[in-house]
């Protein structure tokens, strides 16, 4: 079995909104020609029932990224506003979860080959 690598984010419950902001700036602007929705529709969100989704993000395009999108031809880069390369990477699953006063976002690579691009590297 492959490696699954994830990472967790916490947020006091107060900026929940302000985490959706920041999620939605790590996201390519289009996919597959179509804008995206909001990453997350956290309505349903309570301490009895997570909210979980799948996305691409924008990951600084090193290379590993450029491993990992060298196959697929569809993969666009875009620039940040302070010229940095991304490029999409996904599938990657989102799970959000709420507690009394923190909510985790955990972010999962949904593949082994994007699991290495999650791997933190050694010196």
């Amino acid at each position: 079995m492959g490696k699954r690598y994830s990472f967790e984010l916490f947020y006091p419950v107060t900026r929940v909104s302000e985490a959706l902001i920041a999620l939605n700036g790590a996201r390519p602007t289009a996919r597959r020609g179509r804008q995206h929705a909001p990453a997350v529709d956290l309505s349903q969100l309570s301490p009895e029932s997570p909210v979980f989704a799948e996305l691409a993000m924008l990951l600084p395009a090193d290379a590993v990224a450029r491993w990992y999108a060298d196959p697929f031809d569809e993969l666009k880069p875009e620039w940040t506003d302070a010229g940095l390369e991304c490029l999409p990477i996904g599938i990657i699953d989102l799970a959000v979860r709420v507690g009394g006063e923190y909510v985790l976002f955990s972010y999962t690579a949904r593949t082994n080959s994007i699991s290495l691009i999650f791997e933190e590297p050694t010196v």
